[in-house]
């Protein structure tokens, strides 16, 4: 009886007599018999037929109808693999030393971005593939550029999905390009490592700014003595505390480490300058005054301050596809509005966005029309949780508050007929006037989520640090001005139609016929006037960040 060994040779034998002895029915052959490939693959690789061949194997690894001979990396894209060779022709990328090297120079400079090049060079970044197996080679090259391709799509559309993260709904989708896409449209750049890197990564000024700010943090080595608490510290008053505040400020470039000799431990004007400056870069309430938040702010670490600068860097990459020229951007987190025409700042102000509980939702869509004198029509959320609440315990609420009960075809109700305990089939509407949350405008936009931004009479609001107090909506400072910029391209007629309109307390509707593109965005630092700033999390949403890039 024949071995197991020579049985399968014979096999192997007689199936080879009925193949075409081709190159192409060789890697067939290999791929398709795993048994023969573990038998005798490294004979077969080293074999003349094939030796010189690297291109067919790499075309044969990527048809998607065989199996792969090599190891699948878990971070492989295999379209964008097919993408890359058969735009070189499945000529491999990596066999030179040299370029090798270059590529692993140019993922270096990936650490400024907030990623670790290390994740994407792995182990072989040292490796010669002169003298190596055919095998071998075919697998780095597999390995190298996947690893390539992974850094290039990080740098493009974010390392982390923002689907899974923070999510933006979109009125219009198609905004972010497929990774395959951009490899077609940059086919030029891919052979250069270096150069491909400069493309893909993120051009738009609040990531160049961010990115900067970041390097140079990550480069000043030194960090902080942790500041003592203890009563508020206020300007003219002396303390034991001024010394090490001092101290802490000038590692900031915010004040001269040097004291007045005669009184070191008194708050001068000089402090409170510097201290009114960090306030305002960390986001706090200006006022001068050292209390428990400027201490926590201050006591916040180099290396947590690098951290939330990092998943910042990845929010812009998500967001970096949503930029236009002319665009309406809402940060959140910030409580601002900027409006841009090509693409310079020529409007800013304050908002008030949404409380934890009521959260303002990220989107991107299209502001198309705006309501003057609006009334407002009390969102159920709002009237089940806000008013109900006020009106079961005193009916004289509804007239306190200027609102009207009505059906839901419009019809006014007498208050003292409904079941408040059970309310069914009605709402609250409060008409235009000077107490309206809404103001005197509304502009809105097509969303799900029944939100919109608005004038408001709270205007105190807006001079505090903490804006996020409203129930989704954002409330908008200065909202006269804001609409006589969206109105701007309309006529001189129809913006005195709309002086009109707006004076006599009627409610009308403005459609904007090309619109404006508008973003509610979420950011916790950026860079403003050269100065890094730190802005709150109302929605503490960094550390959830955080921990998935990590």
């Amino acid at each position: 009886m024949l071995g197991a060994g020579q049985n399968f040779t014979n096999s192997v034998n007689k199936l080879l007599l009925s193949i075409e002895l081709t190159q192409k029915g060789y890697l067939l052959f290999i791929k398709c018999t795993q048994q023969f490939v573990a038998f005798s693959f490294s004979a077969l690789l080293a074999s003349s037929v094939i030796a010189d061949d690297l291109p067919l194997l790499i075309a044969a690894e990527l048809d998607v109808d065989l199996t792969p001979l090599c190891p699948t990396d878990a971070d492989s894209n295999p379209a964008a693999l097919r993408q890359l060779y058969a735009q070189l022709g499945f000529q491999p990328l990596w066999q030179s030393p040299v370029r090798r090297t270059a590529l692993v120079e140019a993922l270096a400079t990936l650490r400024d971005d907030g990623l670790d090049p290390d994740r994407y060079h792995a182990d072989w970044q040292s490796n010669d593939s002169n003298g190596d197996s055919l095998y071998r080679q075919l697998c780095d090259e597999m390995l190298i550029s996947s690893r390539y391709l992974m850094a290039l799509e990080h740098l493009l559309l974010g390392s982390l999905p923002d689907t899974v993260q923070e999510s933006y709904w979109q009125h219009e989708t198609g905004a972010r390009p497929t990774f395959v896409e951009w490899l077609n449209d940059h086919r030029q750049f891919l052979q250069q490592p270096s150069a491909a890197i400069e493309q893909v990564r993120p051009d738009h000024r609040h990531y160049r700014e961010l990115r900067s700010a970041y390097r140079e943090l990550r480069d000043n080595r030194a960090d902080w003595e942790i500041l003592e608490d203890g009563p508020f510290l206020r300007p003219d008053q002396s303390s034991e505390r001024v010394p090490p505040l001092r101290q802490r400020l000038a590692q900031l470039d915010l004040v001269a480490a040097a004291e007045d000799p005669d009184n070191p431990e008194h708050y001068d004007a000089t402090l409170e300058t510097a201290v009114r400056s960090i306030q305002n870069r960390y986001g706090l309430q200006v006022d001068g005054i050292v209390g428990p938040a400027t201490i926590e702010a201050l006591n916040i670490s180099r290396q947590d301050r690098l951290h939330q600068v990092r998943i910042n860097l990845e929010r812009q990459r998500w967001l970096q596809h949503f930029y236009q020229s002319d665009q309406l951007v809402v940060n959140i987190a910030g409580g601002d509005i900027r409006l841009y025409k090509d693409g310079e700042r020529i409007w800013e102000a304050r908002a008030q966005t949404g409380r934890l509980a009521r959260r303002t939702p990220l989107l991107v869509s299209t502001l198309n029309r705006v309501t003057l004198n609006p009334s407002w029509t009390i969102p159920p959320t709002i009237l089940r949780e806000d008013k109900l609440p006020n009106i079961r315990r005193d009916l004289a609420f509804l007239e306190k508050e200027n609102l009207r009960v009505l059906d839901f075809q419009g019809r006014e109700l007498d208050p003292t007929q409904v079941d408040w305990q059970r309310p069914q089939g009605i709402m609250l509407r409060q008409d235009p006037g000077p107490s309206n949350p809404l103001g005197r405008m509304a502009f809105r936009f097509p969303n799900p989520f029944h939100v919109y931004l608005h004038d408001t009479p709270s205007q105190h609001i807006f001079q505090l640090a903490n804006r996020s107090v409203s129930s989704g909506c954002v409330r908008v400072q200065r909202a006269d001005e804001l609409a006589e910029a969206v109105f701007a391209n309309l006529t001189p007629e129809r913006q005195a139609q709309i002086e009109r309109q707006l004076a006599s307390r009627r409610t009308g509707e403005i459609n904007l016929p090309t619109g404006i593109h508008l973003i509610l965005a979420y950011w916790t630092t950026e860079v403003e006037d050269g100065q890094l700033r730190f802005l709150p999390d109302p929605y503490n949403m960094d550390d959830a960040l955080f921990k998935a890039l990590d």
